[in-house]
């Protein structure tokens, strides 16, 4: 996936995928470098959001907060 439409506005962002690491360690306290891929989403050139996934149910809930169609998830000490 290079590109992803959003289903709301119509929005073409483009997806640019970048490999980044993070200290992790192993059952036996090793550090090892964890790779993950981090989805970064530009629209007229500039970034406007990443993830960690590419999957359309999570996209299209995370475009939905960034463009106002979802209020953001929050907590509160009543819930």
């Amino acid at each position: 996936m290079t590109s992803y439409t959003s289903p709301f506005t119509g929005k073409v962002y483009e997806i640019v995928p970048n490999m980044i690491w993070r200290q992790a360690w192993d059952e036996q306290g090793n550090a090892y470098k964890r790779w993950y891929t981090q989805y970064n989403f530009f629209h007229s050139g500039k970034r406007v959001t990443w993830t960690y996934t590419l999957d359309e149910n999570v996209l299209d809930g995370h475009i939905g907060e960034l463009e106002g169609h979802y209020a953001p998830w929050t907590t509160s000490p009543r819930d």
